[in-house]
């Protein structure tokens, strides 16, 4: 469930003009120049959270996982307030298979950011893995009540209510979901496969 290269809302607080050049050349996807400049405030100010973060979301995708997630930890250990560092350290924990730190590192993005709807679909994702699901069921609900447009909270919501057998729930999600995207034809479609209402004739 790793994003992109930059968190959506992300917030950086330093006005470093070499840092902000820096993630302006990530996000154009000139990552050799973003990569150097990273590294060169951290020669400069090896703590610095910010340049930790991002050097360590881009050294991880390009494929030096260990690094990657040493660096976001250092990060989070240099500003332990920043919720989108710990969002991406458990996108990285989740990426190598470290479930239990992954799940760890979202509790903390969402106690800092209550409102950050990608730190609870992440955590959720995270929890639904290691088989905590009346967790993971929580945290979907909050996702989605964050962002209710989005298709995939509710599809995954809706597979862990099925295999629960909490059709009541089931029925009340997928009427929510038609609410929210009534053009989606798999959310017409699952409402009314669970309450048995708006049958369609034959399949979409």
């Amino acid at each position: 469930d790793c994003r992109g290269p930059i968190n959506e809302g992300e917030r950086v607080n330093s006005t470093d003009p070499m840092l902000l050049k820096a993630i302006a050349a990530h996000q154009a996807g000139q990552i050799a120049e973003a990569k150097a400049m990273y590294e060169r405030i951290l020669r400069r100010r090896a703590n610095d959270p910010d340049a930790l973060n991002f050097l360590g979301m881009l050294v991880f995708q390009q494929g030096n996982q260990a690094r990657g997630v040493a660096l976001l930890q250092r990060s989070v250990k240099s500003a332990p307030a920043n919720p989108h560092a710990w969002l991406n350290l458990g996108n990285m924990l989740m990426g190598v298979g470290e479930s239990e730190g992954g799940a760890d590192a979202y509790e903390r993005a969402t106690d800092l950011a209550p409102g950050l709807w990608q730190a609870w679909f992440n955590r959720a994702t995270c929890l639904r893995r290691l088989r905590r699901l009346e967790e993971a069921i929580e945290c979907f609900k909050t996702a989605i009540s964050l962002k209710p447009e989005h298709d995939l909270a509710y599809e995954r919501l809706g597979l862990i209510l099925y295999r629960a057998g909490k059709n009541k729930e089931l029925a009340e999600l997928y009427g929510d979901w038609v609410k929210y995207n009534p053009d989606n034809p798999t959310a017409r479609h699952m409402y009314a496969a669970a309450a048995g209402e708006a049958v369609p004739d034959r399949a979409s």
